[in-house]
């Protein structure tokens, strides 16, 4: 899976704040979704732990809330 870089120069705390803000509320939920498995997926390999599959009733419940949020 490619993911792509964010990258920003900011002059200050604040400044690297607002930029960070700004740029995970103009994801949508898929696109969050997407990069909370992925980071899941790089700790699994990291720690040596073999992934579990996720329970479908969740699966199938998180999918129906974020097509309901994105409307």
């Amino acid at each position: 899976m490619t993911k792509k870089t964010y990258t920003k120069i900011c002059a200050s705390f604040e400044e690297l704040e607002k930029a960070a803000d700004e740029h995970d509320f103009s994801l949508t939920p898929r696109q969050r979704l997407d990069m909370t498995q992925y980071l899941r997926e790089q700790y699994y390999e990291l720690k040596g732990i073999k992934p579990r599959k996720m329970n479908r009733k969740y699966a199938k419940k998180i999918s129906i809330e974020d097509l309901r949020r994105e409307t």
